[in-house]
Formats: C-alpha cells, structure tokens, sequence
C-alpha cells in the first residue's frame, strides 16, 4: 500500500504581523501642570517640551538582523517551484516604517515596507550577470539623484545624521519594476512572523504548539513597550519575520539574484497611479544570489511514486528477484527465491549454467543449525542439484570471495596470523597441562579430570611460576652454590635423560577438539586471546554487514535492480557464513587452526539473527544526499546496521529485524514555500483546533496558471482569492491573512510510505 503525505507545518506558530506602537520617526511631547480648585498663576504657564526619537533600520540592517536566507547564498539546484526568501531576527522590522512616512491607518491591515524581488541575468544594467553587485552611496546622494538619471526614494523626513551614512542601491527598468514588484495590497500577505518549534517559548508549552494553530494577527495595541526592551519577553522568543519573495525562477534555470529592497518612499509607484519614467533607485538591504538549474521533471514525489509503481498490482514485484516471464516449475521457483542463472564451467571443461544467489535474498531464508561447519576449500560449499545434473554456485562463490577479499587486505592477513599465535600459544598450554597429569602434577592431573581444569590452564604460566616460586625460595643462593660446585655429570646425565619432547598439538587434536567445544573452554581462550582478536572481529564484522562485496555480487544482474527501482530484501546468513569462513581459510595450517577459527565466529553470533532492507536505484540518492529512511516492523522503528551508496545511484540500507513498513521522506532543509510537485497545492485547515494539517483531496491544481507566462511572478491577490474558495468551510472568517497564506503555500518536506 502506498500512501502519500504532503506535509504540514507542523510545529510551527503563523503570525500576521507585528506593529509597534510607535512607528520609527521622531516625536515631541509636550506636557503642562494645573491644579484644581487653585490659582496659580503663570506659575505652570510654560509647558515642558521633550523630544522622542524611536529609531530603526532603514538604510542598512544591523548586524544579527538577518536570521537565514533561501536558496542560500551561492546555492545550485532546481529552484523553480520555491519562492525566495529571507527570515528575519527582528520581528517588528518590516512594520517599523510605512511606504508613506505616515502612521498606519486604524483597523487596516498592516502594510510592511520591505520586500523581496528577484531578478535574472541580464535584467539589472548594473549587474548584468545576477552576482547581487550594488552600487554604494551616501543617503544625501541617494535623496539628491537627478531625476533625468534616476528616481529616488520620496523621502523628506531624513535627519542630518542619516543622510551622511551610507547604503547600496540598485537601478531597476521602469517596465520591470512594474513587472514584478507586488502591488501595495499584496505586501501584506508577503510577510509573516513565524517561530518554530525548535524555539521554545515560555508563553506556550510544547503541546500547544503541535501544529501552527496561531493566525491571529498581533496588532498594534499588543507589545506594550518597544521591541528592544521585549527580547527578554518569553511571549516573543524565538520569533521571526519572514519576507517572501512574489516570482519563482524559470523551468529552463539560470543564474538570480534577490534582493531585500527598501520600498519607503515608492507607494506611488506600487498603486499603479505613476508611471516611472526612468529607473527606480531603490535601497538593497540584502542581496544573494544563486543557480537554478533546469528542471528535469525529476521531483521527490515523481520519482518515489515510479519506484512504488511495480508493486501497486503485485507486492511481490518489490522483492529483489528476476520476472519469472512465465516460468513454472524448479525454474520458477529459483527465481521466486531470487536465484539468477548464470554460465558455468565444469572441471571437465564442459559449458553449462548454474544457479546463483547473493546474500539479498526476496524472501527470508531457512535458519541455520546451531553448529557452525568449516569449509578447506569452495567446493565443499557447492550445492549439486542431482535432479537437474546442475550447481548452486551461491555459497561456494561466497566462501570464493570472502578469501578473495581477505587476501586482498593488506591488514587482515597479518592480524590473523598474530591472532594464531596467541590461540595455538592458550591451545597448546591446554595439552601441557594435560601432559604433566602422568608425571602427578596436580595441575594435570586436574587438566586431564577436572572440566574445569583444561580451562584454567590456558592462563597458567608453569615456567614462570615455577621461576617466581624458587627465586622467592633463595634462589640467588642456589645458584650461587651450584656454580661453584663440581659438574655432577652423572646428575646431568640424570636430567637430560629426564626431559621429554613436548607432544604435538597436531597429534592431541581429537582431545583439544573436544575441549573447544565446551563453553567454558571457548570462553576462557577468547579471553586469553581478546586483545589479538579485536582487529580480526572488526574486519570481520564489517565483511559480515557486507561491506566490501561489490555490487555485481549482491545484484548480479541489473534486470534485478533496474533504473528507478525500489527492491526489499532479507540477508542469508548462510551466504554470510561461507563469506566468513572463506576470509578466516587463510593461514590454516591444520585442523588445529580450522577449530579455533570457531573462535572467530563472534563476528556472526553477535550480529542480530534476522537482518532485512532494501536497494534503491534512483536519481534521488545523488539528486537528495540527506534523504531521510525510517524502517518500521509494525510501530516499532528498527535500528539501522548499515546505509550506505553503491556506486553513483545505488542505495543500500539494512536493518535489524523485519522490515515491513519503509518512510522515504525529503530531507527537511528548512521551511520553504513553492508549488507542490504536480503543479498543485494540497490545501491545509485554517479553522478550529487542527489549523496546520492536510486536508484529504482539497488542493489547488494547475497553480501555475496563477504565475505570469512571461515573469514568472505569481499573482498574490487572485491566488489568495483562489484558496479560500477551495478552502470553503475551512477558510478564515474575514478572508485569508499573511499567515493564513503563508501556511498554504509552505512548501513542507514529502513523504512517501511503503506498507508491506
């Protein structure tokens, strides 16, 4: 079953704005005194005068003013479905001045004085290659422009100190400002506020702010003081004003530039009641510019929607297996269990085929005995199907490889061999003290009928003790004595004849065998031979997770995997197994060492017994490199072993357990706000407790009707008008605000569910 999610915005809060009481400007308060019922003469008669200037940005932003910019600066990718943006640290900015100079007018929505434009090569004179180059210049100069050069801000309220300050500008062409500057009753809707759940505030707790329930506007009355004094005001932390820009890149790509551009000064340009006569000198607060690339039509949901394609009518067809094209009998079922026929040599030279199967199996395979059997050689993992007269090729080709690759590693051969050296060192301790049990050693004799004897050897350092004990004893003395004695040679003569060469390890195989296979044996050595079998586990653990198979071993065929594709999978342990056993052949210098290569076998006992997941060949795992998997067996999400890429386009991940559910979801890089892929919007609640959340089949289609052939700018006034129809009884009340906007065009993270 496949299901889609668009994403909402959960988590979030949507403001319209936030005005302050006091517009930036300069103030005169005038206060006087009286009392009443008393004369007082002239003696209040002058009033005291006081000045107040609220000051704000208006020619330049301060620094820490801008929180984030999209695309980022010096960004590629296929931009043409996302709208540009830039996100503000200090909330109240856009609402600080007017276009006009005056103050807001009561009961009206706020209009803010900024805006985001956006502009392609070629269509800024003076920056003709869209790298966001400005020009700098006094405020004084700026306000004193020619008007046969350019047209400047209507600005008459500049203080002295202001306009010796400076700013960067830029000249845009009468006909495209025109062209894609937002009308005055657009800029509204183009800024927000917004905070994230990622920031907390004190005012709200966590559970309610699960969705983005907030559309009230927070008008003009609501900060009682202003902003600057406010940042300590847990109702106002991690709060942001958002300015979106109103034009989308081109389908064919290229390289842009935005701009945040002052528009005090210009309202008469944006009502359409003047025409410009020549360019707008406008003030840029930020510029950044990025590369679109073309748009190939690859978007996530197209392309997860392709990959989920075969299975919509089979399930099946999602294992990674060949089409079995009609096959029946022995041959169909092979390749229901995902073997593929391959050319095979006989020994006798003869040409035929065999079965072969990596260790990615379209179905789960039988468990394996407890017991874990070595191989000397690949032949000896060849399964003979004597029905058909043909091979099974799978293990034999597993064991192949995994001495292949050992043998290939510069580190392993030699840490293996050192590890030998310990573990024929603890073995061989194991038959000393067996030994000794004849001559009435209490150590042998303990080795020999203790369980617990043979065990505790493999830590004895009879010579040493032995060395410790006498040089405690007077030592020193002896010897001392001894060399200033006569040779007895008939004593040394006693000694030599006494001395026995020590038995083979080879020659008390069946005994040492029959050690290692009790627990208390095997623990014991591990123990003893832990710190050189550490780098030997870790190889082997990484080969057992399959990490240097190459491709062509797990997906011998590209029929099984092909472009655009999706493949769930089960490990066979098995197949692990033979790679494992092959990797530890090497070195075995008899079945002394073929035995305690058992030791080894941690690197599979520890691993989880069913190990499951899936291939992808796709665009999307070069096209999303952070590409999100979450791998369900039924609402618990199992523990990822290994993601890795395979080459250019191929993704392999395995988990612990049973995979039976698959989330593939976009990345999330942030709060974006564009067309959905599909050239439709999937329209969200604005009413009630669920303000945030997708509404089942009502969308906005073909959206890009609402966009400008020709530019390319979307029409805010008709688009807005367009949702609320859609929207019907989940619209606002009082028609759709900045917030309310902002959260239908976000562009939220995709995801796309497999269900097993």
């Amino acid at each position: 079953m496949l299901s889609q999610d668009s994403g909402t915005a959960s988590g979030l809060e949507f403001h319209d704005s936030l005005v302050p009481a006091l517009e930036a400007g300069t103030y005169q308060i005038t206060t006087g005194h009286a009392i009443d019922g008393l004369d007082t003469g002239d003696y209040f008669a002058t009033p005291v005068v006081r000045t107040l200037e609220v000051q704000a940005a208006r020619f330049a932003l301060p620094d820490g003013a801008v929180h984030g910019v999209y695309p980022t600066d010096g960004a590629t990718g296929t931009f043409d479905q996302l709208l540009p943006h830039i996100t503000l640290d200090t909330p109240p900015l856009p609402w600080e001045r007017t276009l006009t100079g005056a103050p807001p007018t009561p009961g009206q929505p706020a209009v803010p004085w900024l805006a985001v434009l956006l502009f392609a090569e070629g269509e800024l004179p003076g920056d003709p290659s869209a790298t966001g180059r400005t020009e700098t210049t006094t405020v004084a100069d700026l306000l004193a422009t020619p008007a046969t050069e350019a047209i400047a801000p209507a600005l008459t309220d500049v203080e002295q100190p202001d306009q010796a300050t400076e700013c960067r500008t830029i000249d845009v062409p009468p006909k495209l400002f025109a062209a894609i500057a937002p009308r005055t009753g657009e800029l509204g809707r183009l800024v927000h506020l917004r905070r994230g759940e990622d920031e907390p505030s004190g005012a709200r707790s966590r559970s309610d702010r699960t969705r983005a329930r907030s559309l009230r506007g927070v008008h003009r009355a609501t900060p009682p003081r202003w902003w600057h004094t406010l940042r300590d005001d847990p109702s106002y932390e991690g709060l942001h004003a958002v300015v979106v820009g109103n034009r989308f890149p081109t389908t064919t790509g290229g390289q842009y530039t935005a701009h945040l551009v002052s528009l005090e000064g210009f309202a008469a340009y944006l009502d359409g009641s003047t025409v410009a006569s020549a360019p707008l000198r406008l003030v840029s607060l930020r510029s950044w510019s990025f590369r679109s690339l073309p748009d190939s039509g690859a978007h996530f949901g197209t392309l997860v929607e392709n990959l989920a394609a075969p299975g919509s009518q089979d399930a099946a067809a999602l294992g990674l297996r060949l089409p079995p094209n009609g096959a029946t009998g022995e041959a169909g079922d092979r390749l229901t269990q995902g073997y593929t026929p391959l050319a095979h040599q006989l020994d006798s030279g003869e040409q035929s085929y065999a079965w072969y199967r990596g260790p990615l199996t379209p179905l789960p395979t039988q468990p394996l005995p407890q017991t874990v059997e070595h191989s000397a050689n690949a032949d000896a993992r060849l399964v003979y199907l004597e029905e058909h007269g043909l091979f099974d090729v799978s293990y034999a080709a597993a064991w192949t490889l995994g001495r292949s690759l050992a043998l290939a590693d510069p580190q392993f051969p030699p840490a293996l061999m050192a590890w030998r050296t310990v573990a024929r060192a603890g073995a061989g301790r194991m038959l000393a003290a067996r030994a000794r049990a004849g001559s009435g050693s209490l150590a042998g004799t303990r080795a020999a009928t203790d369980p617990l004897g043979a065990p505790a050897a493999i830590g004895a350092r009879p010579a040493r003790q032995a060395f410790e004990a006498s040089a405690l004893g007077g030592l020193a003395h002896t010897l001392t004595t001894a060399l200033a004695s006569p040779l007895d040679q008939a004593a040394a003569g006693r000694r030599l004849a006494q001395a026995r060469p020590a038995a083979p390890l080879q020659a008390a195989a069946p005994w040492l065998r029959g050690q290692l296979a009790r627990p208390e044996a095997r623990e014991a050595l591990r123990a003893a031979t832990a710190d050189a079998a550490n780098p030997v586990l870790d190889w082997l653990d990484r080969l057992a997770l399959l990490h240097p198979v190459p491709l062509e071993q797990l997906v011998p065929r590209q029929e099984l995997l092909p472009n655009e594709s999706l493949r769930f999978c089960y490990v066979d342990r098995a197949w692990q197994t033979a790679l494992v056993d092959g990797a530890l052949s090497i070195g075995i210098a008899g079945s002394l060492d073929s035995d305690l290569s058992t030791l080894l076998h941690d690197a599979l006992t520890d691993l989880p017994a069913r190990i499951s997941g899936f291939l992808v060949r796709s665009c999307l795992v070069p096209g999303w490199p952070a590409l999100r998997m979450h791998l369900y067996a039924g609402e618990d999400e199992l523990t990822v072993l290994r993601a890795d890429t395979l080459g250019e386009d191929v993704l392999l991940v395995l988990a612990d357990g049973i995979v039976d559910r698959l989330v593939v979801a976009e990345p999330p890089q942030g709060l974006h706000f564009g067309i959905q892929d599909g050239d439709v919007l999937h329209l969200r609640n604005l009413k009630g407790d669920d303000i945030g959340t997708t509404l089942p089949g009502v969308e906005l289609p073909q959206v890009s009707g609402y966009l400008n052939p020709d530019t390319r700018v979307l029409d805010v006034t008709r688009i807005g008008d367009a949702i609320t129809a859609a929207l019907g009884d989940h619209a606002q009340e009082n028609g759709l605000s900045s917030a309310g906007w902002a959260i239908q065009m976000v562009k939220a993270a995709q995801q796309m569910t497999f269900q097993r």
